[in-house]
């Protein structure tokens, strides 16, 4: 094998996926069809390609370290390739089956996948209560598929050599060890501020609803903080996406790389998103009617991942495409996590938006407690015992109640055990969503000490974020913790800013 041939394939095979992607997502196709590209690139991910791609990082001289980089992240993407692979078929019958589940609901029929947005505005509690347990009944259908897609994936591992799938994504992420104990760390102390701000925010937004008797549904229903709707518009969305970065001292207009797609279309999807082409040539970021604080918060963490695709440098893409599309996005969304931080900052959200101070402490907390919801989310996942971690294993009542168990404990809202049937690499995107925060408290902290609090109006901070952003996921976030010079990731700096920011300094 030619390393350099099989690059040119990598990536003209995840150009070919952005661009579907793309097409379904901004609804210039009826549905996303991959198929074609599957069938030309199907060589990319044999256990043949694997074996000759795990002997080409072998021989790779030690000195080299861009070149062991580089080689190693495309073994981890073609073993995740493989997995992909080998569990199509299933995984294409579940997708089918989520897509194609309905919810009956005041005479009409609705696809289940919509639901969460329509709990999200249902403000009668029992109404809301209702829809979430129709949504779970209507998507139990798919859990067959869901158990049989994680024994397809569990299977292709072992042939891999792993012991389980579990250990494929440990091999990946380089260790879990250290990431469980600070999961742990941040439920324990995290846990009394978080407490009270949840506790504030039901009083205060969820009326009718007991603190004591929180439920999913009630989050869904938190998370829309319509009574901040004035603030975020959807004909602002784009002009606060242009401030953001002409604060920095980027000029989108003049990104012809960056495509904006804010055409409004029938089929087009709500969420925006960016899909990386051809980077750094051509990226496209979707835009769609955008309404409600937290679109605005998505609407600015993808801008984040746009811009770091927009600068990735021309000549690593060329000669390392899987610095550009690797197996590991906490670097990626660790620039979005960063972004998304500055809605938790008083002054940058008084200045762009022309909040009165009220206001602007009000939201800051209930975005921070949200953050802070999702982490502990994410922590009792990691935290929780991966002695279940199998197909059979993932459908038992017993791993059902305990994981159940240790997300109500968690997040201090109540989840059923119908909605906890493990997911194959739920661990794996905890872990990737709690080491992007961790490496975005860190970053913010540098940005400020070097730059001032408001890092996000000054020209050098543009300068070396776009430095940063030029080696894409050339590093792991815990390498570029120590490359920019702020050290080991820390979660005791992430709990201080989350309690901080939870909290305000003072109670409503």
């Amino acid at each position: 094998m030619k390393i350099q041939d099989y690059r040119r394939e990598f990536a003209a095979y995840n150009s070919a996926i952005e661009q579907a992607r793309y097409l379904d997502h901004a609804g210039l196709q009826p549905s996303l069809y991959l198929d074609p590209v599957w069938d030309r690139y199907d060589d990319l991910f044999t256990r043949d390609a694997l074996e000759q791609l795990q002997q080409a990082w072998a021989e790779a001289p030690e000195h080299f370290e861009t070149e062991r980089a580089g080689r190693r992240a495309l073994v981890c993407a073609a073993r995740l390739g493989y997995l992909e692979k080998s569990s199509r078929n299933v995984s294409a019958e579940l997708a089918h089956c989520e897509a194609t589940a309905r919810v009956s609901w005041m005479g009409e029929t609705l696809p289940a996948r919509e639901i969460p947005d329509l709990i999200a505005g249902e403000p009668v509690v029992s109404r809301r209560r209702e829809l979430a347990a129709r949504m779970l009944d209507a998507l139990d259908s798919c859990d067959d598929l869901r158990t049989a897609l994680f024994a397809a994936l569990s299977d292709a591992a072992r042939r891999l050599g792993f012991d389980s799938l579990r250990a494929l994504y440990v091999d990946l992420t380089g260790g879990v060890e250290d990431l469980v104990a600070a999961a742990r760390n941040l439920l324990e102390r995290a846990e009394a501020v978080y407490r009270a701000a949840l506790a504030r925010a039901t009083t205060r937004y969820l009326p009718g609803v007991a603190f004591e008797d929180l439920t999913r549904a009630d989050y869904f229903a938190l998370q829309r903080l319509p009574e901040f709707d004035r603030f975020f518009p959807a004909q602002r969305a784009a002009s606060v996406y242009r401030t953001v970065m002409e604060d920095l001292g980027i000029q989108i207009t003049r990104q012809a790389n960056i495509g904006i797609d804010d055409e409004d279309r029938p089929r087009k999807k709500k969420r925006p998103a960016v899909f990386a082409i051809n980077p750094p040539y051509e990226v496209r970021f979707v835009l769609n009617q955008l309404n409600g604080t937290r679109s605005y918060v998505e609407l600015i963490q993808a801008a984040a991942r746009a811009q770091v695709f927009g600068w990735t440098s021309q000549s690593m893409a060329a000669r390392y495409p899987e610095f550009v599309y690797g197996p590991d996005e906490a670097t990626t969304a660790g620039y979005m996590a960063l972004f998304g931080r500055l809605f938790q900052e008083p002054g940058w959200l008084g200045e762009h938006l022309g909040m009165e101070a009220g206001n602007v402490r009000r939201l800051t907390q209930t975005l921070a407690l949200l953050a802070t919801y999702d982490l502990r989310r994410c922590c009792a996942i990691l935290s929780s015992s991966a002695g279940s971690y199998n197909a059979a294993g993932a459908r038992s009542e017993s791993t059902r109640l305990s994981r159940a168990a240790s997300l109500t404990e968690a997040t201090f809202t109540r989840w059923s055990p119908a909605e906890c049937l493990l997911e194959p690499d739920e661990e794996f995107r905890a872990a990737t969503h709690l080491r992007a925060h961790l490496f975005a408290a860190g970053l913010e902290e540098h940005l400020r000490m070097r730059h001032g609090r408001r890092w996000w109006a000054k020209r050098a901070a543009r300068d070396e974020l776009i430095d940063l952003w030029n080696t894409c996921s050339r590093y792991k976030v815990e390498e570029l913790a120590r490359l920019i010079g702020f050290g080991p990731l820390s979660i005791d700096l992430l709990i201080e800013t989350m309690n901080e920011a939870m909290s305000g300094g003072e109670k409503d």
